[in-house]
């Protein structure tokens, strides 16, 4: 059979016609494409933010919660809210001057400065057991996200030290324990809390390892806890405020005649010898906030160390032996959800700080935008702001804000003081 010959240069190669109509067409799309989607970012025809849906639902427009005539401002009391915001500022800047702190601080240096604030009252212990102090403590979280000076390292300092220490001990304490606390809170004294293990993964707080095992001193009744860390997984990690702490609460398995009753929290002198404390090391930022893993080898506890308004180890004379009875106030034990009470509030007051400092991006953002100007044509310029993709997406960004911001005033206003029950 004779082959044929082609009747083109054997250097170029041809496509088949379906390919070639094929190509065709996938060019012309790719074009109208850019050229639709460059003139839909010019009239905003086809693109949609997430929060434009809130607008068209409010009929353009969200009632201001800078308005005072807005029923919004009222009902979520702004005009108390920002007053408690000034008098805190006055207060922080009469204790820090903002031109003095440095976020990249070492953290022993940086320390000092939550250190600073407690000795001057920057906040009272009723600024987590009342309603009313609690919308101080909010307050004073979005007057650190508004400080140039400071990044986050302070504002979790407080809220680990506020909220989580001394939180939980008002909350779980006995009034001795409590009394210990004011006094301590006035010297200075910075706290911490343990919870997080490394084994536990995502089930922090409920895996726990650790283990307070009752012990007995002597034969005349007089015993206390020994806290160890059984294994590595054990471990307590990413404890903010570790090695600058001077107490910690300890979250850890309460075990009694080898039973285990479940976790409960102990009060522990951070300088107690059978401690460790290791840096987890140095992160990209915010290395002025330490963070340290922690593990306990037989650490001797006193019996005042657990925490115990709502439960205690009582020592009891049977014949000629003593035991320990384990009692418990109502009718069952602590359960985790009144240990942990505090993550609650910490994640509002986290959100609601972070709020306020994306409040501050928005305007740098929008002060740069408005007076950008960006070519549209050859012989025509504008604004960055007024282009309408960019007017659209500063304004979703500021009503998704606006949302977030009242959602998280009518929370902080509706939270209850921390439960005592």
């Amino acid at each position: 059979m004779k082959q044929l010959q082609p009747n083109f240069p054997a250097d170029q190669a041809v496509l088949p016609p379906w390919a070639t109509a094929t190509l065709a067409f996938g060019t012309f799309v790719t074009a109208f494409a850019i050229v639709a989607s460059t003139q839909a970012l010019l009239t905003w025809d086809t693109i949609h933010w997430p929060w434009s849906r809130v607008l068209q639902r409010a009929n353009g427009g969200l009632p201001s919660l800078r308005d005072p005539k807005t029923d919004a401002y009222s009902r979520l009391q702004s005009n108390d809210l920002r007053r408690r915001e000034n008098c805190l500022l006055k207060k922080f800047q009469s204790l820090l001057d903002p031109s003095q702190v440095n976020e990249n601080a070492p953290w022993t240096e940086h320390a000092e400065l939550l250190r600073t604030l407690l000795r001057g009252g920057y906040l009272s212990l009723d600024s987590i057991t009342t309603r009313e102090g609690m919308l101080d403590f909010f307050a004073s979280h979005r007057v650190m996200a508004r400080q140039e000076c400071l990044s986050c390292c302070l504002g979790i300092r407080m809220t680990v030290h506020y909220n989580l220490f001394c939180g939980t001990i008002l909350a779980l304490g006995s009034e001795e324990q409590k009394s210990w606390l004011k006094d301590a809170q006035s010297s200075g004294l910075l706290g911490c809390f343990m919870l997080t293990e490394t084994g536990a993964g995502v089930l922090s707080g409920l895996v726990v390892e650790t283990v307070a095992t009752w012990v007995w001193h002597d034969n005349q009744g007089r015993g206390g806890f020994e806290l160890h860390t059984p294994s590595t997984s054990a471990e307590k990690t990413w404890i903010s405020q570790g090695l600058a702490a001077d107490y910690g609460l300890v979250v850890a398995q309460l075990v009694i005649d080898q039973r285990s009753l479940g976790a409960h929290v102990f009060l522990v002198d951070m300088r107690s010898e059978g401690i460790s404390r290791e840096c987890m090391g140095e992160k990209t930022t915010f290395n002025a906030l330490d963070n340290a893993r922690v593990s306990f080898n037989h650490v001797q506890l006193p019996a005042t160390a657990l925490l115990s308004r709502l439960c205690h180890v009582q020592p009891h004379l049977s014949g000629n032996s003593w035991h320990a009875e384990y009692v418990f106030a109502g009718k069952r034990p602590p359960t985790f959800i009144q240990i942990a009470q505090r993550l609650l509030s910490g994640r509002m007051c986290i959100s609601d700080s972070a709020i306020t400092y994306l409040e501050g991006v928005l305007g740098v953002t929008k002060k740069y935008a408005e007076g950008r100007l960006v070519w549209v044509d050859k012989e025509r310029k504008m604004p960055l702001a007024d282009l309408p993709y960019m007017a659209k997406g500063l304004e979703s960004v500021e009503v998704g804000l606006t949302v977030h911001k009242a959602t998280s005033a009518a929370l902080c206003l509706s939270l209850p003081c921390p439960s005592h029950s």
